[in-house]
């Protein structure tokens, strides 16, 4: 069971909670993002952690290097790839206890038990129960100033994530009512949210967000992350933009599954009430519907629906295909990847004009 600190403000009462739900910790390594750690309220929890404790705080900007003193508690302080990036040192060094406090409201690595990593543009995911953050504060007013662009990359990657954990292979009646929380508080804010950082807003995506972690460490993702891969890890996509253009191509896939090629353990019928109530949880009434309304929200956020905007050709596509189909994520899919179809959806999307 997580600890958990969450309420607007709440970073001032951190290091009075951090004593009382972790008392043996001495020695504490905080790692953080250089942008949080210049502004409010990043900046005065950093201070009040120094005075409070022995910590030794890094800034980390590019690759993680930290020495080889001992520490006896981690926080980590920024997104999601930061968040990894303290659990991948964990997973080297030995395992403490670890806090982390997402400064973007979008991947929910703070609710997961692994990791994303990239090698030789290739995603690879590190995964052990130990991973697990014991411990997460969630304060909506450090999402405050969080520029536009980061802001929406984070919120389509937790909306993907909310959505292809419901439908996916490996989702549980558990699983899928997080789900569907985590949709409701992402989907119904996103305007105030992105274009206003309103605060209540900026409260529940950031729950939003963390419930879609929650979701996924149950039931994984599907289809639309295992197609955004290569085009953060070859092309430099960001991984929340990546994802969030591919997203409405996999709603329109696989609610064209038919009961020859559906996957998932409830049976075609059952699955097509499933996504009857994914359609409504949106506010729509067909795929076609919701993945007009996904591309409305990214185009909201500045965002050019077409895939050619982001560098991807159609001499890329066998490319991309034959990596996400390789990826694990692919077979937690509910319709069967085929790439046929899926060549042909993603060469209109590489349309000019």
């Amino acid at each position: 069971m997580q600890a958990l600190l969450r309420g607007p403000g709440c970073l001032k009462n951190a290091p009075a909670w951090l004593q009382e739900n972790f008392p043996s910790a001495r020695r504490i390594l905080v790692l953080h993002s250089p942008t949080v750690g210049s502004r409010n309220p990043g900046r005065h929890f950093l201070e009040s952690i120094q005075e409070r404790f022995s910590a030794h705080i890094v800034a980390v900007q590019g690759d993680l290097h930290v020495g080889p003193d001992p520490f006896d508690l981690l926080i980590t302080l920024g997104g999601g790839t930061l968040i990894d990036a303290g659990k991948c040192l964990l997973k080297e060094r030995g395992t403490v206890p670890h806090v982390a406090i997402p400064t973007t409201a979008g991947t929910g690595s703070e609710a997961t038990a692994f990791a994303a990593v990239y090698a030789r543009g290739v995603k690879q995911s590190i995964e052990a129960a130990e991973l697990l953050p014991q411990g997460t504060i969630l304060d909506p007013e450090l999402l405050a100033s969080l520029p536009l662009e980061p802001a929406a990359h984070a919120f389509f990657d937790a909306i993907a994530q909310a959505i292809e954990s419901y439908w996916s292979n490996r989702s549980t009646t558990e699983s899928r009512l997080i789900s569907l929380e985590a949709l409701s508080n992402l989907w119904a804010h996103a305007d105030p949210y992105l274009l206003h950082r309103n605060p209540i807003a900026c409260e529940k995506v950031q729950w939003g967000a963390h419930l879609s972690g929650q979701a996924i460490q149950i039931a994984r993702t599907t289809m639309a992350h295992s197609l955004s891969y290569p085009l953060t890890g070859r092309l430099g996509v960001p991984h929340g933009l990546a994802v969030g253009l591919m997203l409405p191509i996999v709603l329109i896939f696989n609610s064209q599954v038919t009961p020859r090629d559906c996957l998932h353990p409830v049976g075609y019928e059952a699955f097509q009430a499933l996504l009857a109530q994914l359609w409504r949880a949106l506010g729509c009434t067909s795929a076609e519907t919701a993945a007009t309304a996904l591309r409305a929200k990214l185009q909201s956020a500045g965002i050019s629906p077409n895939l050619l905007h982001c560098g991807v050709t159609r001499d890329f596509l066998p490319q991309l295909i034959q990596e996400a189909l390789a990826s694990t994520r692919a077979g937690n899919n509910p319709r069967q990847p085929l790439a046929m179809p899926l060549l042909e959806m993603l060469e209109y999307e590489t349309q000019d004009g």
